[in-house]
């Protein structure tokens, strides 16, 4: 081997040591399980009660950050799946216990009521992840009070037959009340998480009489039956029970005589004998197995090459298998007619080709019989055993073959046309859905019928269109179907449409929107409204009509969204409150005043840019007034001065300011108030003390001192950004 070659399987050998060396996990010297009340593996509970399971790990080894999954089974039916411990330290030799009780159980313990199911039971649990894959079981015995008598009648009911359930308790007394769940099972017939779900109880006489038709659509399938005392459980053991409702596939009177190589065909009908279209029929024996589905009309056709025993099913969804017909294939004729294409079409050309062991038969005599029942004029087939026709109906072809010491052969071929269709893949509740059918070759088919789910809804005119109203969302398979076409099928998806109306596009703080959802038919209609306000999150409500009070200005969208229809936005506008800034320079400070409707704003945020520095925020008082210290900031030129706030708005105003230090006009003009004021009051006690001095004597007490309360400054806030 060569060095590089060498070096390559070296460097690989070590990847893959490192890569198993990192894969392994933490091994486990013993693993155990025991029930924590007894320490025992074994239990013996009434119905309902709980118990707990102790899982005991012993390691073999010390390891930290360790994650342990653990699943647990009932009878083989998992509980509890993938039950997770992270970042588990372990120590060697050192026991680490897991505790789990039925309520760590998933959802299928309290669903099919297994605290109730009486008898020996098998509980397994397995450890697996960072350690070694263990698992142990122990058992546990649940006893409780026998119902009895359940029954439940008739066994094979029909889809809209009254089914009912019985129920006597432990004395043979009817049952009263008695507690009956009753589960849709799935496609897989096996009870999940989201199969649906109701529940009867029995009446004083201990019967529950309904029909599943009225709980379930569709009702056809499997459903499981489950019975206790009450739903809390109650003290008796479950009882369960499984049955369904189908309906049986038949299939048609068979030909009397069926040859190899000829077109079968086959109808399958219901037992009321109405056609059962896209039923799967499959067809076996010889080493031959084919399955094809049947038409709009329940039709099916089938083409076997070889002789011997052959045996016909009939499936669908929602059905009875039907019973299975055996029948024979004779041997064909001596001459052998081969037509082609299989899937042929009104208006291209056939092929015919006959032979006869294999070789070509050369001047036989085709006769071709058309779906009216007149024969084309006779053929003579060419030295390679050929002719071509081309048919101008649709329909079934019979062609008779024949020639002098030859038995006449004689075999069928289908000749059908195939649909063009228009048909838009989303639709429109309640809205006319066009559609358009033409055959291969464009031209306009009338009369085919417009089908969903098997039940006519239209049926195209001369020009090939048709219209039809889906009243509700969903998604749909539209077929079309005509004599003499292949049978299409389209899955369309149909959704409503909402608008949303608003009574004003603009509006102010102070006042209201409403908001109103209507469908495409203008009716007023609920959905979930969902307003997205700017810097607050969302309001979101479930009406027709909403009234909607703003708690913020700025642009707010509104969507609209209810389940089958297509979503819808708008939005509205909120205007701010409209303020008007004034500012001038008093003494050392730069004065800005604020006034909404002539009436001072306090609170409000006023953003100051200098000329030289970054901006500057400082808040209004009781007054509407904000004062910034001049001789602190120490900058003289042109300052920016607007808001800063989302429900306030003012224009910008531009300051020049090329000094201070002046007279505080606004606190000269306070003093001077205040003076005035006091200057005032004392008059007023001069004259009033002077006129009493005139007076008789009267004893006087002691005149409180009176003083003006006194004014608290409204601070003002300077802070950088």
């Amino acid at each position: 081997m060569k060095p590089k070659h060498l070096l390559i399987t070296a460097l690989a050998l070590t990847v893959f040591i490192a890569t198993t060396c990192y894969a392994t996990s933490v091994k486990l010297d013993d693993m155990g399980v025991e029930f924590h009340s007894n320490g025992d593996d074994s239990l013996d509970i009434d119905v309902g009660d709980g118990f707990q399971l102790d899982i005991i790990l012993t390691p073999d080894e010390n390891e930290s950050d360790v994650d342990i999954k653990v699943d647990v089974y009932f009878d083989d039916i998992l509980v509890l799946d993938g039950y997770k411990e992270d970042n588990v330290d372990l120590e060697e030799g050192v026991d680490y216990t897991i505790s789990l009780d039925e309520g760590d159980f998933d959802s299928i313990w309290d669903n099919l009521f297994l605290g109730y199911d009486c008898g020996d039971h098998e509980i397994e649990v397995k450890v697996y992840d960072d350690v070694d894959d263990e698992q142990d079981t122990v058992d546990l015995e649940i006893e409780g009070d026998e119902f009895n008598t359940v029954t439940i009648t008739p066994e094979s009911p029909g889809v809209d037959e009254e089914i009912t359930v019985y129920v006597e308790d432990e004395d043979g007394d009817e049952m009263d009340r008695a507690y009956i769940k009753i589960f849709h099972l799935g496609d897989d017939e096996t009870w999940d998480e989201d199969d649906e779900d109701t529940y009867e109880r029995t009446e004083y006489d201990g019967e529950a009489t309904f029909t599943l038709e009225d709980e379930f659509d569709p009702a056809i399938g499997r459903y499981l039956f489950i019975v206790v005392e009450s739903s809390g459980g109650g003290s008796y053991c479950r009882e369960t029970t499984e049955l369904s409702l189908k309906k049986e596939l038949v299939i048609g009177e068979l030909p009397q005589e069926i040859r190899a190589g000829e077109v079968m065909e086959l109808k399958i009908l219901d037992p009321n004998d109405n056609p059962v279209p896209y039923a799967d029929v499959t067809v076996s024996g010889q080493g031959f197995s084919e399955t094809k589905s049947t038409d709009g009309n329940g039709y099916v056709y089938f083409t076997i090459e070889e002789t011997g025993g052959y045996s016909i099913l009939a499936t669908k969804t929602d059905f009875d298998d039907s019973l299975i017909k055996h029948f024979t294939v004779k041997p064909r004729s001596d001459m052998n007619i081969e037509v082609g294409p299989d899937d042929a079409l009104v208006g291209e050309q056939l092929t015919v080709t006959v032979s006869s062991s294999g070789e070509a038969v050369e001047s036989a005599e085709v006769r071709i019989k058309k779906p009216d029942g007149i024969f084309e004029s006779t053929r003579r087939t060419s030295s390679s055993g050929v002719i071509t026709y081309i048919p101008q109906a649709v329909g079934v072809y019979e062609i008779e073959v024949s020639k002098e010491s030859y038995e006449t052969a004689v075999k069928k071929h289908v000749v059908s046309d195939e649909f063009q269709v228009q048909l838009e893949g989303s639709v429109l509740i309640n809205e006319n859905i066009p559609i358009t059918v033409k055959d291969h070759k464009g031209n306009a088919v009338k009369d085919a019928i417009v089908s969903i789910r098997g039940v006519k809804i239209a049926q195209t005119d001369s020009l090939g269109k048709a219209s039809f109203v889906i009243e509700s969302s969903g998604t749909y398979t539209v077929g079309v179907s005509k004599e003499g076409f292949k049978e299409f099928s389209r899955e369309i998806t149909a959704e409503g449409s909402l608008k949303v109306e608003l009574s004003k596009s603009e509006i102010g703080l102070d006042e209201t929107v409403t908001i109103t959802v209507k469908d495409m038919r203008d009716q007023a209609i609920e959905a979930e409204i969902t307003i997205d306000e700017p810097d607050r999150g969302s309001t979101m409500e479930t009406a027709s009509e909403f009234t909607f009070a703003p708690e913020t200005a700025g642009k707010h969208e509104v969507r609209v969204n209810r389940r089958g229809y297509s979503p819808c936005t708008t939005e509205f506008t909120v205007e701010p409150y409209q303020v008007k800034l004034s500012s001038e320079v008093s003494g050392n400070y730069l004065i800005v005043i604020a006034k909404r409707n002539n009436e001072p704003v306090s609170n409000l945020t006023v953003s100051v840019t200098p000329p030289s520095s970054d901006e500057l925020f400082m808040y209004t008082d009781r007054n509407g007034i904000a004062r910034m210290d001049l001789e602190q900031l120490g900058e003289k030129g042109n300052f920016t001065i607007t808001l800063d706030e989302t429900n306030y708005e003012s224009d910008i105003i531009v300051k020049e300011i090329t000094g201070w230090g002046g007279v505080d006009l606004v606190g000269l003009i306070m003093w001077v108030l205040i003076a005035f004021i006091v200057i005032l009051a004392a008059a007023i006690a001069f004259v009033y003390l002077k006129g009493k001095d005139k007076l008789p004597a009267k004893k006087v007490g002691k005149v409180p001192d009176r003083r003006m309360p006194g004014k608290r400054e409204g601070k003002t806030r300077l802070g950088k950004v």
